[in-house]
């Protein structure tokens, strides 16, 4: 979204994360998504780090609050609820225990989350944050799980997340795209 958001013109390759070509590991061995390789060949595989990219090299009202207070909430949403949020989503993968226990773990973390837009209508301010960009992927997943509990157990973060997804920013990223392959036409977007 940071790079919709400056209009920030990349050539497009979708994958499947299934099916990852040779060419996303040769530049990250990782083989995760976001990878934004720039053109002096700088590779930035973590999308914290894209979205720092964007913001350090263009005029950024993501940052009128506080920058050391969003990155300290998305530190702790990195490190702490993503681990978390895995097990949940994925808990036949974690057996060591039940899935209501990750749950219950994860809404430890979205009881504050609701306490932020008591006062805001995103998580620090009446207008979109960097947090906001990078905490709003995992919350949306939490969601998916079981849609129907989360709008009611959590609803001002569901109107948070409605916020956000009805956004036009949002939709801007969303749209389909063919999946890369060598011999594909290349696509160039800034998704305008």
């Amino acid at each position: 979204m940071a790079l919709s958001q400056y209009t920030i013109k990349i050539e497009l390759r979708e994958i499947l994360l299934k099916d990852r070509p040779d060419e996303l590991l040769k530049i990250s061995p990782k083989g995760t998504v976001p990878v934004l390789q720039l053109t002096n060949n700088n590779i930035i595989d973590e999308s914290l780090d894209i979205i720092n990219w964007v913001i350090k090299n263009n005029d950024s009202n993501w940052t009128e609050v506080s920058y050391d207070e969003q990155e300290q909430l998305i530190k702790t949403n990195d490190e702490e609820f993503k681990f978390y949020l895995d097990r949940y989503k994925y808990s036949d993968r974690y057996p060591e225990q039940s899935k209501e226990f990750y749950q219950t773990e994860c809404e430890k973390y979205l009881i504050e989350y609701e306490k932020y837009l008591k006062k805001n209508l995103f998580l620090v301010s009446d207008k979109i944050q960097i947090v906001d960009i990078a905490v709003f992927p995992f919350l949306r997943q939490y969601a998916y799980v079981n849609k129907l509990q989360f709008s009611k157990s959590f609803t001002k973060l569901n109107n948070y997340l409605n916020r956000i997804s009805d956004s036009k920013l949002f939709n801007s990223v969303m749209k389909k795209y063919p999946v890369w392959s060598l011999d594909s036409k290349k696509i160039i977007t800034d998704f305008s």
